[in-house]
């Protein structure tokens, strides 16, 4: 089960060593950092720590984080000849901070399994709240929020600012974005989405789907095709299309999709459901009825959120998908600075990101290994965009798309991306329980 941690953000508490003076009611905000997932995050990097250590001593061994256990990993040799060595160097990297576990059956008779200990989850616990606390206050301030307070008490976050800011519910948004960035290699051509391709049918001038739940689903498979600039190789990029829609469901499933469950009729609500939720679902159905469908351990399957333009027939947002090299090939940490900018020939609102000296080297040499390939910039967990790279990019310099037709719009997001960029990453994800107002 998850472990919540309670952070709430109050605002109208005065702090410090301050008078307790009026100053007018506040919004008070309590939200819930989801612990579990920094717990998690810690087991991603030294799942990746472990695969860099066995290399390095010629150890033969897969390493792979759990995702039903947070902090759980396992470790697979060839024959288990190699189990005494890799205990050894477990405990030699990582010391009191993991011990060994129970391995599932499904681990196989070759794995030794470890799990980060409980009192080093307690301060990954306390490092993620304190982490929390420092961005929450960095991105009122750079957002020039009036009067804020941003303090860490008793396990909670107590945030303070006028009711009437200027800003109003939008620094709510401002708090609790992840701002988690990620830089993937599109795997374009794959076998895996010819398969799925062929599976759900593009049939006629039109592309019609064959496949009878891709058709009552309204998903369609399309196909993308380049040759890139050098004049290399032909490249071909299968994907599926789905656009979001109005539907009845059960309230529970209303609450997954954060619809509102007002107006129930008879234990449905009408809710407005994502391409991508329709998408996933139609993938997690198909791989369990035909297993082969089953995206492989080092890919994963991205989503694109897309508007249509204004003389599109059809006006409703779409999503599509990516097939992505699972390897994250550069993080917001990265990243030295971000500012708002606009794009030059399409004038549409960007972010450009210059990265650091380890950034642009690391930046420099990816783009030259996939030149002709796309590479998608993800933000907490949705493609911004995903472009084709032409050549080598040596400055150090990206840029990211706002999406959308709406000018203002794409200019606000573009401005909190800035500021969230800046400012860094959330440790593990926000939820709002709550929001009122106080005197």
């Amino acid at each position: 089960m998850t472990r919540l941690l309670t952070i709430a953000c109050i605002c109208g508490l005065v702090v410090a060593c301050g008078d307790h003076t009026e100053r007018g009611r506040r919004l008070q905000l309590v939200y819930d950092l989801d612990v579990d997932m920094a717990v998690a995050d810690q087991a991603s990097a030294m799942e990746h720590d472990l695969e860099a250590a066995l290399a390095e001593e010629k150890i033969v061994a897969t390493v792979k984080a759990s995702a039903l256990s947070a902090g759980a990993l396992t470790v697979t040799s060839r024959d288990g000849a190699n189990n005494a060595a890799i205990e050894k160097l477990v405990k030699a990297t990582y010391g009191d901070t993991i011990e060994s576990r129970a391995c599932e059956v499904s681990a196989g008779p070759n794995s030794i399994c470890f799990a980060i200990t409980a009192s080093r989850v307690g301060t990954i616990e306390k490092t993620a709240l304190s982490r929390a606390v420092v961005l929450v206050r960095a991105r009122l301030v750079a957002s020039n929020v009036s009067d804020p307070t941003v303090v860490e008490k008793a396990g909670q976050i107590v945030v303070e600012f006028p009711e009437n800011d200027p800003q109003g519910r939008s620094i709510q948004s401002l708090i609790s974005r992840a701002g988690k960035l990620e830089l993937k290699v599109v795997d374009d051509g794959s076998e895996y989405m010819k398969r799925l391709f062929a599976h759900v049918g593009s049939a006629g001038r039109n592309g019609e789907p064959t496949d009878p739940r891709a058709i009552q689903e309204e998903i369609t498979a399309v196909v993308d095709a380049w040759r890139p600039q050098d004049g290399g190789p032909f490249r071909t990029d299968y994907y599926l299309v789905a656009h979001d829609r109005e539907a009845f469901v059960p309230v529970e499933r209303a609450h997954q999709l954060h619809c509102s469950a007002n107006n129930v009729d008879n234990g449905r609500v009408r809710c407005t459901v994502s391409g991508r939720v329709v998408i996933e679902s139609y993938l997690v159905e198909l791989t369990a009825t035909d297993p082969a469908f089953q995206v492989p351990d080092d890919r994963q399957i991205g989503y694109e959120r897309v508007e249509p333009y204004p003389d599109a027939k059809d006006q409703r947002p779409y999503w599509r998908t990516y097939y992505l090299d699972r390897a994250v090939q550069l993080t917001g940490s990265a990243i030295a600075n971000a500012e708002g900018s606009f794009d030059a020939n399409t004038n549409r609102p960007i972010v450009l990101l210059d990265f650091d000296r380890s950034g642009t080297r690391v930046f420099g040499e990816l783009t030259a290994q996939i030149v002709g390939k796309k590479l998608a910039t993800i933000l907490d967990g949705t493609i911004k965009n995903a472009p084709i790279i032409g050549g080598a990019i040596r400055g150090g310099r990206a840029a990211i798309t706002m999406g959308g037709n709406d000018a203002r719009r794409q200019e606000a997001e573009r401005d909190e991306l800035v500021t969230v960029l800046k400012t860094g990453a959330l440790p593990s994800p926000l939820r709002e329980s709550s929001s009122h107002v106080v005197p």
